[in-house]
């Protein structure tokens, strides 16, 4: 049932037949492309909206899972997603999405908010304030402007990418199985896991070939490195499960594939590469966090908000 949050406000679960237009720049984790390569069996979705101008304001998705609700679960961050509204309509909106769980049997609720790259400093600042708790995970991104690579990274990255030279930068569009196995193999080497199963993974790059950028590296014919890059925005390209062999540690292989994709960004016209959080189970990876730093990150927050009892 569509409900009132202010003037011609209001909030409903599904997007009416009618024409509607985006008021604002939707993030591909909020699209309905997105989210219907995901194979979480019980979501809900709120949609805010001007029916009087058919507007859409914002929109924000919940995974439920038992007595808990994830927004949302299968993506790196997904939190409110829209217009900065006032605080008066924030303030209504998050009390109607508690009150509209709570009836759905929710009574915790989990946001991952996004880094600060992407806004949303109004919807972080309420969840604070309303006895919300909430944990800061160190973020790094890149800026992407005619500053050669080469000169933003540290002298120790620099030499390993003067042993690149034998490496070929490759991207893929139809191998997404094999670049899924390949990051599997190398996680499973350092007893780490994956977030995505291969079946939602291989899903949601074949129904969003357009937003997804599978790139590796080869040395003689072999695949030694991969990176999974999402087109958030156009110009902002959040890259995920990278990972390199084990045997090419002098290598580095990232190195050079984060040069090449730096480049292919710029030639685009992004203007950040979003390197993503350092952490496994909410724990710091300090080698990874290091890492990045040399890379020439730049670091940011970006927010797990809970609320354990509504």
């Amino acid at each position: 049932m569509p409900t009132n949050l202010a003037d011609s406000i209001i909030v409903v679960s599904d997007l009416p037949k009618t024409p509607v237009q985006f008021a604002y720049r939707q993030s591909f984790y909020h699209s309905e492309e997105y989210l219907k390569a995901q194979a979480h069996p019980c979501r809900r979705s709120y949609w805010l909206l001007d029916h009087l101008q058919r507007d859409i304001l914002g929109n924000i998705h919940f995974d439920l899972t038992g007595d808990t609700a994830v927004s949302h679960s299968q993506a790196p961050f997904g939190s409110f997603n829209g217009l900065e509204l006032n605080q008066d309509q924030l303030l209504q909106l998050l009390q109607y999405l508690e009150e509209d769980l709570k009836t759905n049997g929710i009574s915790q609720i989990t946001f991952n908010h996004p880094s600060s790259i992407y806004g949303g400093e109004a919807w972080l600042g309420l969840l604070v304030d309303h006895d919300y708790e909430c944990t800061p995970l160190i973020n790094h991104h890149l800026e992407v402007d005619s500053v050669k690579f080469i000169q933003k990274i540290h002298r120790m990255e620099q030499r390993k990418l003067a042993k690149a030279k034998d490496l070929e930068f490759i991207t893929y569009v139809d191998r997404a199985p094999e670049i899924y196995d390949f990051v599997a193999l190398c996680r499973e080497k350092k007893h780490q896991s994956l977030s995505l199963d291969k079946e939602t993974f291989v899903n949601s790059v074949a129904a969003n070939v357009r937003n997804f950028l599978l790139s590796g590296v080869q040395y003689q014919g072999t695949l030694i490195a991969a990176m999974v890059t999402v087109r958030v925005y156009p110009e902002i390209w959040y890259n995920f499960y990278p990972a390199h062999h084990p045997r090419f540690d002098k290598v580095s292989p990232l190195v050079f594939l984060t040069q090449q994709l730096y480049q292919t960004a710029f030639a685009q016209g992004v203007k950040i590469l979003d390197l993503g959080t350092s952490y496994a189970n909410e724990q710091p990876l300090p080698g990874l966090i290091s890492f990045k730093e040399r890379l020439g990150g730049i670091a940011s927050t970006k927010w797990i908000c809970r609320k354990q009892s509504l």
